[in-house]
């Protein structure tokens, strides 16, 4: 019964890509060297020290519990394990509308993995010519303090005259 549930489980129908852009992802899955052998650890086992893992594959290890394999792609829970040849274009897709770091990371966290997501996609944030131009323009006022009344409820009235 268990095992019925796993095999119903169809992570790509949660990735609403197009049929063009699947093939991209299992193609670029079969040509990347350390993901092939990622995919042969997962479908073989995992060794039981990291040291025992290869090298090529290492920073893999501490989720090596959430990583599966579907019709020839790799996922980390329902998000899509991102080839190196592909990093730099969902970067810039994750970015296109120059939302700042946060909402970027989010949009990533939903998606897509690769290891050092969290540091890559702010540093291209922190290159990017715009958002350098438009950060520097939406400064935080500083805070201005008010006369303290004597009395509760009373407020002070300026007139010009």
């Amino acid at each position: 019964m268990f095992s019925l549930e796993l095999e119903s489980l169809n992570p790509i129908q949660a990735l609403k890509v197009t049929p063009e852009r699947l093939e991209q992802l299992q193609r670029c899955t079969g040509q990347d060297e350390a993901l092939q052998t990622l995919k042969i650890t997962v479908l073989t086992g995992w060794p039981v020290q990291k040291d025992e893992v290869p090298v090529n594959i290492r920073e893999y290890w501490s989720y090596r519990e959430e990583i599966k394999v579907h019709k020839r792609i790799l996922f980390k829970n329902k998000r899509v394990v991102i080839t190196r040849v592909m990093r730099p274009e969902v970067k810039s897709r994750i970015h296109s509308s120059h939302l700042g770091v946060e909402a970027c990371l989010r949009k990533a966290r939903d998606t897509v993995f690769w290891p050092n997501t969290n540091a890559e996609v702010p540093d291209l944030i922190k290159q990017c010519s715009i958002c350098n131009e438009f950060q520097a323009k939406n400064r935080k006022q500083s805070i201005q303090s008010h006369q303290i009344q004597d009395r509760r409820w009373s407020k002070s009235v300026q007139t010009s005259l």
